[in-house]
């Protein structure tokens, strides 16, 4: 693993493995994702072992490239993504925020598609469990303009702008980073 400094530029690879926990209604389930391809196209295996589901997300290069429509329904269903990205934002979105423009980004609760303008609001640094140690992160907080109280914590990471922490009347919050062994 690289030092912490050069974290920013971390390339996740084939085998790593995300843990979240997903937070609603006052339960947490935890949410936990293989990579099985970070090339032009992302694909990830994600379990819920709380709620025995499991499928995988297939995001095309296209989404990677150009989306600001997020998708975080892991109800058990393969998913093939062509027009959102799920856990990560697009470049081209990742790529404003950090040039400090604002860039509206959409998300849907049921039915109901919200959608909000971001901007990033302050520059941190957080401490996450990577590779099994902690590890500081450069993160972009960035919150909705309209005062809604969505905010979202990206890794400050152009090769892998991944969300970190989101807060959209659910909370979604990265626990740990592993390496394939």
């Amino acid at each position: 693993m690289q030092s912490c400094s050069s974290l920013k530029h971390v390339v996740l690879q084939k085998g790593y493995q995300l843990s979240y926990d997903v937070i609603s209604n006052h339960k947490s389930v935890r949410l936990n994702v293989l990579l099985d391809n970070v090339k032009s196209d992302w694909v990830f295996d994600y379990t819920i072992p709380q709620e025995s589901l499991e499928g995988t997300v297939y995001m095309r290069k296209e989404a990677l490239n150009n989306s600001n429509e997020l998708f975080h329904n892991f109800n058990g269903t393969d998913k093939t993504l062509t027009s959102s990205t799920s856990l990560r934002l697009s470049d081209s979105s990742y790529s404003l925020l950090n040039s400090g423009k604002s860039v509206e980004l959409s998300y849907r609760l049921g039915f109901v598609k919200n959608t909000y303008q971001y901007k990033v609001v302050e520059r941190q640094k957080l401490k996450y469990l990577v590779g099994g140690k902690l590890r500081t992160l450069e993160v972009l907080y960035i919150e909705d303009t309209s005062d809604k109280g969505h905010a979202l914590w990206i890794w400050d990471n152009p090769a892998a702008p991944l969300i970190l922490r989101l807060n959209f009347g659910y909370e979604l919050v990265l626990k740990e980073i592993q390496f394939p062994s």
